[in-house]
């Protein structure tokens, strides 16, 4: 009786690696890993002209920004002189995975402003002082963005509404302004 168990168990071990190939276990899928930070480049963005652009990514979707750009706004006449100052952009960016792609292509929405720092900030240069005229300029933004969950390269194009007041209160405007980005997300 204990041979036949024995030769049963052999048997059974035998059934079971013959088998083995037929119902392989496969391990969990690996999470990606989530790139935290983005660094880039913007021309005609928040930053007016161009910035450099710093982003932390708190959540796959939610991205906090800070840049810093140096402008010199030349006079708009012969009796204007030129503005110059510096303009750190501040903001919070919420991104959507597009549905109908599995590529990284996201919308995203963003809130913010500038902060304007510069001894020139007040002058009227004989330009639109959209920008030049406060300390803090508010924006909103609607754009487009390639951004990996795992990193690599980063793309956007994004088109800023900024809301200006000038110095002396006279005018007040909203500015539609586009922006392109370029940069790499680690």
């Amino acid at each position: 009786m204990i041979q036949g168990i024995v030769r049963t168990g052999h048997l059974a071990l035998l059934i079971s690696l013959a088998c083995f190939p037929l119902f392989s276990i496969e391990e969990p899928p690996v999470a990606e890993k989530l790139a935290r930070y983005i660094v880039a480049g913007e021309a005609y963005g928040q930053g007016q002209w161009y910035s450099g652009r710093l982003s932390y990514r708190f959540h796959e979707n939610l991205l906090a920004n800070v840049g810093y750009s140096y402008l010199e706004v030349p006079p708009g006449d012969a009796t204007g002189k030129t503005a110059v100052f510096h303009v750190i952009p501040l903001s919070a960016s919420a991104l959507w995975q597009l549905p109908f792609t599995s590529w990284p292509i996201h919308a995203e929405i963003l809130f913010g402003g500038n902060l304007n720092i510069g001894q020139d900030r007040t002058e009227r240069t004989g330009v639109r002082a959209t920008m030049t005229g406060q300390n803090f300029t508010p924006v909103v933004g609607l754009g487009a963005a390639w951004l990996a969950k795992g990193g690599g390269l980063f793309v956007r194009g994004t088109c800023y509404l900024f809301q200006g007041i000038d110095s002396v209160g006279i005018e007040n405007r909203r500015l539609p302004w586009l922006g392109g980005t370029i940069g790499f997300a680690f």
